[in-house]
């Protein structure tokens, strides 16, 4: 991953993504290993995963938790199998930062389709 990747992927500040495609602003429009945009990890949520691999005091709707060292919320509570859904905390002026840098990214798939 490039920097800018890992930035959007940890939920990093505006003024953080800013710098760095001030940096190297065709970081926008290159995808990594896993075929994501830095979009696409400003943004990704997790699929069903074992609540036990979380971190935080509180697993229900709306708690935020940490997860592989990012912070998330919790969108789905644990279920019968003690699973659970994660999002992004989304931090919406990277999220226009990285638009701004590459619109087309809007239109990008990763891996995952």
């Amino acid at each position: 991953k490039l920097p800018l990747h890992c930035a959007a992927s940890k939920g990093a500040a505006e003024a953080v993504a800013v710098a760095l495609l001030q940096a190297y602003p065709e970081a926008a429009k290159k995808k990594d290993k896993d075929e994501k945009l830095p979009l696409h990890w400003a943004v990704y949520g997790t699929d069903w995963i074992k609540a036990t691999e979380v971190e935080g005091e509180s697993k229900d709707a709306g708690a935020k938790v940490s997860y592989e060292g990012r912070e998330m919320v919790v969108s789905r509570g644990v279920d019968s199998d003690g699973d659970l859904k994660l999002k992004p905390v989304v931090n919406e002026d990277v999220i226009l930062a990285l638009l701004y840098a590459y619109p087309e990214a809007a239109k990008e798939n990763d891996n995952d389709g």
